[in-house]
């Protein structure tokens, strides 16, 4: 097989990649036909990582050898033609199964692995960095300059008074090894010549599905840590309590929530243990919470991060239950202005020549940067058990 052509190797790259061209055209027309949502991407991901190779020729697998029926297993389960399938297809070049065929499966059972976890994307406002040094300008539409007192607008001699909005930037930095994150995925040299797929797959996705989950982790401590807006729940409860956690997180919400100008609050992260005490003490003997959505009793989302109702119940657009975050500090914020986060590089394997046996020595990697943006867009309940 060839070599690798990239530094480092990640489905979107090997996917647009001019090698993979006549194959992607291929896909992409398979899945016009279709119609719908079809994914170009399932046939890759549909098809069991055993069939890639020649896996009942001696050492098929390991030298990375591709299985001779591929073309025909891909033709007769999902439409795309290649080798003898293309010929007449109308495509503009020949349809032949490129050397990358081979990572960007195992590109994609990494991306697999991790998108459950994926949910990272929206805790945070994500940007992508062109350039490991970048400023990011944090606008937000509830600063501007003016009054709110619409009379001193009326025409006059004097001119008009200014108008308009206040504007700043922040500097993100993955410059050498500042926010450069890396992690040998670890695929053992044995489960290779012994041709353990399943072995091979399942630590793929599991070290995808782990560092999505530390990422994750690590951005609700960033708020935890930087929120300079934070009180007990406690001090944010009713002097003479009924249901103490939905009364401290309505008052931040509804109340204590920073700024002027309708900023919202719009999204809560929570240990699940804090979410079980919300929910349990808003149904006990003292009456049931008047206003809460029926849905807050039981999970209604397909993913296993957001799986709450309480987003409904309490008007935020997010509310996530997950082991990630801090057990006794629910995390309320403003997502769009509390902190940005700079993607230079997302999920990459490093290391990688496009042969399975270079898996042995691949590491994942990120080159990433989060800095805070506005302090008014996190607030931070703490002591929230006791």
């Amino acid at each position: 097989m060839a070599k690798n052509e990239f530094e480092t190797v990640s489905r979107t790259k090997i996917f647009k990649s001019e090698e993979f061209a006549p194959l992607r055209e291929n896909l992409l027309h398979s899945a016009e036909q279709r119609g719908g949502k079809w994914n170009p991407m399932l046939p890759i991901r549909a098809t069991p990582f055993q069939a890639f190779f020649a896996y009942k020729e001696k050492k098929g697998f390991q030298n990375s050898k591709i299985n001779p029926d591929l073309d025909r297993i891909m033709h007769e389960e999902f439409g795309v033609k290649i080798g003898d399938y293309a010929k007449g297809s109308g495509f503009s070049e020949a349809v032949s199964i490129p050397a990358s065929l081979v990572a960007l499966k195992v590109s994609d059972m990494v991306i697999e692995g991790a998108e459950p976890y994926s949910q990272w994307k929206e805790m945070i406002r994500t940007v992508n960095m062109p350039t490991p040094l970048f400023n990011v300008p944090i606008d937000k539409y509830t600063d501007w300059v003016g009054s709110d007192d619409f009379e001193v607008f009326r025409a006059s001699e004097g001119g008009p008074i200014d108008m308009g909005g206040e504007s700043r930037a922040v500097s993100l930095n993955t410059e050498d090894n500042n926010g450069y994150y890396r992690a040998k995925i670890g695929v053992r040299r044995n489960d290779i010549r012994d041709n353990k797929f399943l072995a091979i797959e399942q630590n793929l996705k599991n070290a995808g599905a782990a560092w999505y989950f530390s990422l994750g982790k690590k951005i609700i401590n960033f708020y935890n840590a930087n929120a300079s807006n934070t009180d007990t729940k406690a001090n944010l409860e009713l002097a003479t309590s009924v249901h103490s956690e939905l009364e401290s997180i309505t008052n931040v919400i509804r109340n204590k929530f920073p700024g002027t100008l309708l900023n919202r609050a719009d999204m809560m992260i929570m240990h699940p243990a804090d979410a079980y005490q919300t929910i349990v003490t808003s149904t006990g003997a003292s009456g049931i919470y008047p206003f809460l959505d029926n849905r807050m009793l039981a999970p209604n989302d397909e993913d296993v991060i957001n799986n709450s109702g309480m987003a409904k119940a309490f008007g935020l657009k997010r509310a996530f239950e997950t082991p990630q975050a801090t057990e006794n500090t629910v995390t309320i914020i403003k997502r769009d202005i509390a902190a940005v986060l700079g993607l230079h590089q997302d999920l990459e394997i490093e290391n990688f020549d496009m042969t399975i046996s270079g898996l042995t020595e691949s590491a994942l990697s990120m080159r990433l940067d989060i800095q805070q943006a506005h302090p008014e867009g996190l607030f931070t309940i703490t002591g929230f058990e006791t």
